[in-house]
């Protein structure tokens, strides 16, 4: 993950045998809804702790079909991001 001023941008890669890998997705998070509310506002990293509570339900809790067995799902096992970036 990718941590910019006005969004978080996600980059999901899946990791085979023998260091194989894919990349799975890649989307970017920009919208937060506050306090229930159905207006979304864009989301700002650097100064809202709350938009943090994003990755919880849209990435670490985002599963995925396997490929040759739909039925099945798995979810990410480790995420990782930068933040050296300009806030």
């Amino acid at each position: 993950m990718d941590i910019q001023k006005n969004r978080f941008v996600v980059q999901v890669i899946g990791w085979g045998v023998g260091g194989e890998r894919w990349m799975v997705d890649r989307y970017n998070i920009k919208w937060a809804s506050r306090d229930g509310e159905v207006a979304a506002v864009t989301v700002a990293p650097a100064s809202r702790l709350e938009d943090w509570n994003l990755i919880t339900t849209d990435v670490i809790g985002k599963p995925y079909p396997l490929a040759w067995d739909g039925s099945r799902r798995l979810l990410p096992a480790l995420t990782a991001y930068d933040t050296a970036g300009e806030a």
